[in-house]
């Protein structure tokens, strides 16, 4: 009468274990999911720079020319670079130093932004509405 019972079934803690393993399967499931969708159906390259400081448009620049340009608010410097389609913040006086940190950029919806001064370089799929940044007086 006080013979052990085998339960053919899994006990509690090998349930919950199953139970974990499923929930870290989908946890990287979804992971993967949204790794795939930004580094491969991401946005596409983008052809202008829009540049914003302290909420106010400063300008828009084509990603096809190569350029350094230099920003002064005040005090504030930063010095943005345009090459072969990528941008990079190579320079600023801010305490952080954040901006100059961050990766290039080229695709669209990604920005650099330097918050001490208010900078935010984006960079855009199409030119802007209203811009005439890359055409010169002759091309109208």
């Amino acid at each position: 009468m006080n013979e052990k019972r085998e339960n053919s079934s899994p006990s509690r803690k090998e349930k919950l274990t199953q139970m974990d393993l499923l929930l870290m399967l989908l946890v990287l499931i979804t992971i993967s999911c949204f790794v795939l969708r930004t580094w491969v159906f991401s946005g596409k390259n983008g052809t202008f720079l829009r540049v914003s400081v302290r909420g106010k448009e400063y300008g828009t620049y084509a990603l096809g020319q190569d350029l350094f340009l230099p920003l002064r608010v005040g005090e504030d410097y930063n010095l943005l670079s345009i090459s072969q389609g990528k941008v990079t913040m190579k320079e600023a006086n801010c305490p952080d130093q954040y901006c100059v940190k961050h990766a290039q950029i080229q695709r669209v919806g990604e920005t650099i932004v330097c918050l001490p001064h208010g900078v935010v370089l984006e960079i855009c799929g199409e030119e802007p509405q209203g811009s005439h940044a890359g055409v010169d007086g002759i091309a109208g």
